[in-house]
């Protein structure tokens, strides 16, 4: 990106005043203004707005959990860097404790610069609140000292803003991936699968058994972030021998728990590939999109469904006796082709969907039902033959053709075609671990953004 000039940055501050003064003047509200710590001339770019993106999302769940009235939301992507404003019905003496916790306790928080604005305009100190200045990044001398008289070298002080937002992107990437198997579990009516109305066409699991492994699972998804963050050097293709052993002792722990039960060996596979991949394009300064997850995963998975489901190996699992017998490459092809089912059926749909204000149980919902219509669910085949899985994908293209979940009865429909599967013993365990993948990438886009170099 092109630096920005002195008189830009001043320009820029001059506008933000602006739009300042114009939302005090229009609520009357305390505001909440974001700006990023950007050290250096080039204020927009990758890091920049990866940060932004950060705090976007940290500051909208402190109001979802506080309750707080928002009456405006402004966010802007200048050359002069991101910025954003809130117009918050919440007392400004309240506020500034609050996103000051924020930015001493975040991992991320010391990027973020939180100012609040009472409503006759003025500036709401840390110092007014009780709290001491905030400090440098490479020394414990007040920031705001450090910055005036540029004691620190530029490329010292973007290294360590470097190091804080990687450890931070890592974290928000495992916790995509807990969120993504807690939003699978807990969609109700599922057909056929575990959820909240019943245990599906499953005797020997239920919903407690899920939160059980999904917990175990929880405590080694940073594992696979970090897996793939120090083995960005190592050959795609060679990757894969570097995660299995997290994947492994994962399994293990998950069958501990669960007493033998496999709640979510399925799950594992595909978090870890998507949370190693990430991991990989953190550590190589690779914005993390949709496409570029998956197209790492791909090259991970290079030659894996030839080496591993090879006729001349005996067949152990449910994927690997219905590749024998019908072609069906299961997770290992789904992975192999970097998700490409959930990139050009499901994913679409979700985003469309969300687009036109429909919440995000439903937009999986709907995500699933069209999962369900095209996906060659090797569970589905290893229940109920070929038989099965064609009477499922024929029922979930009459509930599409029906109107989906835009249907007024559309719960009464779901729960209906539950009760179907469960009476012909058939539950489509692949496209839930698809749906996991589906809700796992929706936290992610696909807008390239130029670098900061």
């Amino acid at each position: 990106m092109m630096a920005a000039s002195r008189i830009e940055l001043l320009g820029a501050r001059e506008e933000r005043a602006a739009r300042q003064a114009a939302a005090l003047h229009r609520f009357g509200k305390p505001l909440l203004s974001i700006t990023i710590v950007m050290p250096g001339p080039v204020k927009d770019g990758q890091l920049s707005r990866s940060l932004m993106e950060l705090a976007l999302r940290d500051v909208d769940r402190l109001i979802k959990v506080r309750d707080w009235r928002v009456f405006s939301r402004e966010v802007l992507w200048r050359e002069s860097g991101p910025e954003a404003i809130y117009s918050v019905d919440v007392d400004p003496w309240v506020l500034k404790p609050s996103v000051i916790d924020l930015e001493d306790h975040h991992a991320i928080g010391r990027l973020w610069d939180l100012d609040v604005i009472a409503p006759g305009g003025a500036a709401v100190s840390r110092r007014s609140v009780g709290k001491p200045p905030r400090t440098c990044l490479l020394c414990n001398r007040p920031a705001h000292e450090c910055g005036r008289s540029r004691r620190h070298p530029l490329p010292d002080l973007l290294k360590a803003i470097r190091k804080i937002v990687h450890a931070a992107t890592c974290t928000l990437v495992a916790d995509h991936a807990y969120e993504a198997l807690v939003s699978e579990l807990m969609l109700t009516p599922k057909p056929g699968l575990v959820d909240r109305r019943n245990s599906g066409a499953h005797r020997d699991m239920n919903l407690d058994t899920f939160m059980t492994s999904a917990q175990v699972i929880s405590k080694y998804l940073p594992r696979f972030v970090q897996g793939g963050y120090e083995a960005p050097n190592v050959a795609a293709r060679d990757f894969l021998a570097l995660a299995r052993p997290i994947g492994v002792l994962c399994e293990q722990e998950m069958f501990e728990a669960t007493q033998g039960v496999n709640t979510h060996k399925g799950a594992i596979f595909a978090l870890g590939l998507l949370c190693s991949a990430s991991g990989r394009l953190v550590r190589s300064g690779i914005e993390l999109t949709r496409d570029r997850i998956c197209s790492e995963v791909a090259n991970i998975c290079v030659g894996l469904v030839e080496r591993e489901l090879d006729d001349t190996i005996l067949a152990r699992t449910a994927g690997e006796r219905a590749f024998r017998s019908y072609g069906v490459g299961g997770a290992r092809g789904a992975a192999a082709s970097g998700y490409w089912t959930v990139r050009s059926v499901a994913l679409p749909v979700h985003d469309r969907l969300r687009k036109t204000g429909i919440r995000q149980e439903m937009a999986l919902m709907e995500s699933l039902l069209h999962l369900l219509a095209v996906n060659a669910d090797t569970n589905l085949i290893s229940r109920g033959g070929l038989a099965g899985l064609e009477y499922v994908r024929a029922y979930a293209r009459r509930l599409l053709l029906g109107g989906g979940v835009l249907a007024t009865d559309v719960l009464t429909k779901m729960a209906a075609f539950d009760d179907e599967l469960i009476a012909r013993n058939l539950s489509p365990g692949g496209s839930a671990d698809l749906l996991i993948v589906t809700a796992f990438l929706a936290k992610f886009s696909n807008i390239d953004r130029a670098t900061d170099e």
